[in-house]
């Protein structure tokens, strides 16, 4: 269970590799947790996709073999947008391209070998309402095989 900066960081290159419309490489950011707080981050920095953490590492008892162990790493993946009208169709154009990116594929030149996608809220109603904030989330569930110690 110690794959977490070489997941995160192979996640954000493979999105910065996409070539997103609108979305400058430098925007691609990893965080400790998809939570902006306030005066951190630079003006300019939406739209803007952040990868972090979902919790905690999980194992499947009923998975794994007798030297090594199941681990799925929960990625985040939070697309965020300024609210403007045009942006639904540019948002569910990101969902869909980083949803074909990862699902069921390894994660290359990780230990990952099968990413499952969560797609979650298309537009969180909280974010929008509160914030004024398009944001967009899609969980990936990152399966290695790691030997046991």
């Amino acid at each position: 269970m110690r794959h977490w900066s070489i997941l995160l960081e192979t996640t954000r290159q493979t999105i910065v590799t996409l070539g997103l419309p609108e979305l400058p490489a430098s925007n691609v950011l990893v965080l400790p947790t998809p939570v902006e707080r306030k005066g951190e981050l630079p003006r300019g920095a939406r739209p803007s996709i952040w990868v972090a953490p979902a919790g905690p590492e999980r194992l499947d008892p009923a998975q794994g073999t007798n030297c090594r162990d199941d681990v799925v790493y929960p990625l985040m993946v939070a697309c965020l947008l300024d609210d403007t009208p045009d942006r639904f169709p540019l948002i569910t154009q990101w969902r869909a391209r980083l949803g074909q990116a990862f699902h069921l594929r390894p994660l290359a030149g990780t230990p990952c070998f099968r990413v499952t996608v969560e797609p979650l809220e298309v537009v969180d109603q909280a974010a929008w309402a509160s914030r004024r904030l398009w944001l967009s989330q899609l969980q990936l569930l990152c399966l290695t095989r790691e030997p046991r110690e």
